[in-house]
């Protein structure tokens, strides 16, 4: 059986990738599902995100993933979610 390779949870300093969309910074911590089973526009990740808006302090939640793949840009991810997502 395949495993999630980014079900674990992550800490702020070490997310699975980072986004740009505009003045957002969004830091991926965990995917609830394996990407070959994320098939729906409402699938999430959990993430921190930041910003002017938050007073560039981290907020913590579920983001859809469509939505950040959409508006942001990939500014730094690891070798597997590279190669998962945008490859």
């Amino acid at each position: 059986m395949a495993k999630n390779l980014f079900g674990k949870t992550r800490n702020l300093d070490k997310p699975y990738a980072e986004y740009q969309a505009g003045s957002i910074t969004y830091r991926i911590l965990k995917t609830y599902k394996m990407a070959s089973n994320e098939t729906s526009q409402y699938d999430i990740w959990f993430t921190a995100a930041k910003s002017p808006m938050t007073y560039d302090s981290w907020e913590y939640g579920d983001m859809y993933k469509n939505d950040i793949l959409k508006y942001g840009h990939l500014i730094n991810a690891e070798k597997d979610w590279f190669k998962t997502y945008h490859d």
